[in-house]
């Protein structure tokens, strides 16, 4: 009999493949496009709730809409968000029932949580101007706040299916990245539909980068890392050894260097790196052999993957795409000039840049960088929400990692968000793909589910100690 969690990650395949399917033969005609969207919220709400995140994972990994040639109501809106905005929904009344029974930190979390929902809005209120883009934004990120404020008060979201679900399907697209760059040198299946989206992704990088099925290399490389961290852990943590179980990090690894990225790279060794600091207090000898397994094979690995991306670290649009990173800094100060507060607006970033300060677009098929991008997701958020909407901003993930890796169950899940926060320091994720925006919070919540009934077993386990102390303790004094 198949497992629980298999059965969720089945249906998160299907329903997954069957939303990608209708998302590409739509039309621009808009009564299509209502019932599309009326569909899947309703086959959303139908579906077992603890599959929907789950499915809005497998559904942010495969359809990449601001890639695809859709309608233009389509493009940029992570499909994702239709089931998290479902599974919300059903989760709130829940969490409201449970949210005054909490500690400190945790009303500190929900606190910093419910801070940056409101200042969203407000950020809005004092925008320069605003387009139709900073709703989608607002919505995907007040989607994946409301799902980390839920399961801090203490409503399950299904760790373990969310987690299997991202392992198997960042081995499936880096199996998939193998074959596209080493194999192919080409992309079988949306290779022609990036080419022919609004904003089109060509393949003019002076080395062949794989795309997949989630179109940018540097988004593929985000999830990738993940899925290396993630491999990582559970390769430490099984009870019993074998070479194969070593695959999966391999494949991964591979996938990573397919992307040709940098920050891909020093995103999976940061997460690794801190998954096996962090979980040394797997004391048994089997996970202690393990993890020299893994310092020997990271060690040669990150060698062999150092020589595979030098032709690009050395060639002019590797360069080119250095200079623009590190240029960051001035142009995220010049957007800033009179909006430190507020903010020009959530999202608007990039818009603000060519409609108020003259940037020019430079044409997309010059992959050095886009000159309207500040090409750092942070940086991107200070420019939208202020210098307080960023100082909230990344105070929540600090507690989150904090949380997390105070409990074992939780490094990995913690480690995974780590290294999700690095890889996105790199490029405009959580403007121009904000299907990463989406999972990062996601994944953030998942890293607190169970964190309360741990808790509450402690404390029930405290309880039982005490009173066995004490019957004891009478026992003997009578």
């Amino acid at each position: 009999m198949s497992s629980p969690t298999f059965r969720v990650g089945s249906l998160s395949a299907v329903a997954a493949v069957a939303a990608g399917t209708v998302a590409i033969a739509i039309g621009s005609h808009f009564g299509r496009l209502v019932l599309l969207l009326a569909s899947v919220i309703v086959v959303c709400c139908l579906l077992p709730k603890r599959s929907l995140p789950s499915i809005a994972i497998v559904a942010s990994c495969c359809i990449p809409t601001e890639s695809l040639p859709l309608t233009h109501l389509l493009v940029g809106v992570p499909v994702g968000l239709a089931p998290m905005t479902v599974w919300v929904i059903k989760s709130v009344p829940s969490a409201i029932a449970q949210r005054s029974s909490s500690d400190q930190g945790t009303r500190l979390l929900r606190g910093s949580v419910v801070a940056l929902l409101l200042w969203i809005p407000l950020s809005a209120l004092f925008a320069p101007f605003l387009t139709e883009f900073a709703g989608v934004w607002s919505a995907t990120a007040i989607v994946g706040l409301l799902t980390i404020w839920v399961v801090a008060a203490g409503e399950p979201i299904g760790v373990a299916a969310l987690v299997t679900t991202l392992r198997w399907i960042s081995l499936a697209l880096s199996s998939f990245a193998v074959l596209e760059k080493w194999v192919l040198h080409e992309n079988p299946i949306f290779g022609h539909l990036y080419q022919l989206a609004s904003t089109p992704l060509v393949q003019k990088w002076e080395s062949y980068r794989a795309t997949t099925l989630m179109g940018h290399p540097l988004v593929n490389v985000t999830f990738f890392a993940v899925g290396l961290v993630l491999w990582t852990a559970w390769y430490v943590e099984r009870s019993t050894w074998s070479p194969l179980r070593l695959a999966p990090v391999l494949v991964c690894g591979c996938g990573v260097v397919a992307t040709v990225s940098r920050t891909g790279l020093i995103a999976s060794a940061v997460g690794a790196v801190a998954y096996l600091l962090l979980s040394g207090r797997l004391a048994s000898s089997g996970a202690r052999r393990r993890r020299r397994v893994l310092v020997f094979v990271g060690a040669v690995g990150a060698v062999l993957a150092t020589v595979a991306i030098a032709p690009r670290l050395s060639s002019g649009e590797g360069a080119q795409s250095a200079e623009v990173r590190a240029d960051v800094p001035a142009q995220t100060a010049a957007s800033l000039s009179g909006h430190y507060l507020f903010g020009v607006g959530p999202g608007m970033s990039e818009r603000f840049r060519v409609q108020s300060l003259g940037v020019l677009l430079q044409p997309q098929d010059q992959q050095g960088g886009n000159l309207s991008q500040i090409e750092d997701a942070y940086a991107q958020t200070a420019v939208g929400l202020g210098l307080p909407g960023l100082a909230v901003f990344f105070l929540i993930p600090a507690q989150i990692i904090y949380r997390s890796m105070r409990q074992r169950r939780r490094v990995a899940v913690g480690a995974a968000v780590i290294t999700m926060a690095v890889a996105v320091g790199s490029y405009n994720a959580f403007e121009g793909h904000l299907q990463v925006l989406l999972v990062f919070l996601v994944l953030m919540a998942a890293a607190l589910d169970g964190e309360r009934r741990s808790r509450r077993r402690s404390d029930l386990v405290a309880a039982e100690q005490e009173f066995s102390v004490a019957v004891a303790a009478s026992r003997s004094g009578g």
